[in-house]
């Protein structure tokens, strides 16, 4: 029990390092996409508020008709 402890604590040691250069090279990757992507996501955006706002009207409206 205590050298199968032992020797999953070596193994967590040594892909440690390895899954931290993963995420860190994801995360910089994501980056350089959201970068890329940031115009596109404001877009996204802007009609999101313009929708609520025009389904915001509607609901108001049909409240003063009821």
């Amino acid at each position: 029990m205590r050298a199968d402890w032992k020797k999953s604590c070596e193994l967590r040691v040594v892909t440690m390092p390895a899954t931290m250069k993963a995420t860190v090279s994801a995360a910089s990757a994501a980056r350089r996409a959201r970068v890329r992507s940031s115009a596109r996501v404001s877009m996204i955006c802007v009609l999101f508020l313009l929708l609520s706002r025009y389904r915001y009207h509607m609901i108001s409206e049909y409240q003063l008709l009821s």
